[in-house]
C-alpha cells in the first residue's frame, strides 16, 4: 500500500465517509487480490496449491465470467478499442469486491451513529459513492489510454468507476437509477 495514499486529498483520518470510500476500498481491493484468479491458486504458505473445492472453483469461474463479459463491453471511441475483460479481470474483481466491502464497513459505522453527514444536498450513501468516484478523476491521453487497454491488467479510470458502481444495488438505490439504465443494469456482477 503506497504511503502516498495517507496524504490529504486521499485520506482525511477524521472523515469515515471519505476514508472508507477511498482508502477503505483500496485496502479491501488489495486484500481481495489473494482471492482473485491468481491468488485463489495459492495456499496459506504461498505455495501454488489450490485450496478450494471444485464446486467452489466452478462457481467462482461462473461469477467471474459475468465480470469478463461486462468489461469486454466497454468501448473507448477515442482510440477505437474495446477493453479486454479477461486481461483486466483480477483488477475488476478487486475493484468491485473492494468497494462492496468498504461500503459494508461504512454502513456499519452509520448504524452505530459514527458518521455525520454535513450535506443537505446528498445522502450519506450518495456522498460515499461520489467520494469513491472522484478518487478516480483523471485525464488520460489517447496514447496512455491505448497502452493501458492493450498492455495492462488495470482498466482505465472511468471504467473503474462506471463498472464498479453499476454492479452495486446500493448505488442504484441511492441515486434512484432506473432499472435497465447504464448505471442500474438488470444483471449485476458480484463475486465476493
Amino acid at each position: 500500500m503506497p504511503l502516498a495514499m495517507l496524504q490529504s486529498g486521499y485520506f482525511q483520518g477524521s472523515d469515515p465517509l471519505f476514508d472508507y470510500s477511498r482508502l477503505g476500498s483500496t485496502i479491501a481491493h488489495e486484500m481481495l487480490h489473494h482471492f482473485d484468479s491468481h491468488g485463489i491458486g495459492y495456499n496459506q504458505t504461498m505455495y501454488q496449491n489450490s485450496w478450494v473445492s471444485n464446486s467452489t472453483l466452478d462457481s467462482f469461474e461462473e461469477r467471474t465470467q459475468c465480470l469478463v463479459d461486462q468489461y469486454f463491453s466497454y468501448y473507448f471511441p477515442e482510440v477505437g478499442l474495446y477493453l479486454n475483460g479477461s486481461q483486466t479481470l483480477d483488477e475488476n474483481l478487486a475493484d468491485n469486491g473492494g468497494l462492496r466491502q468498504a461500503f459494508k464497513a461504512f454502513r456499519t459505522l452509520v448504524q452505530q451513529g459514527q458518521v455525520d453527514s454535513q450535506s443537505t444536498q446528498y445522502s450519506r450513501d450518495q456522498l460515499f459513492f461520489i467520494s469513491y468516484a472522484t478518487a478516480w478523476c483523471s485525464q488520460e491521453s489517447e496514447a496512455y489510454l491505448e497502452n493501458l487497454i492493450t498492455n495492462n491488467a488495470h482498466p482505465p479510470a472511468r471504467v473503474r468507476v462506471l463498472g464498479t458502481l453499476s454492479n452495486m444495488e446500493e448505488f442504484s438505490e441511492a441515486f434512484r437509477c432506473p432499472i435497465g439504465s447504464a448505471m442500474n443494469p438488470k444483471e449485476k456482477c458480484a463475486v465476493w
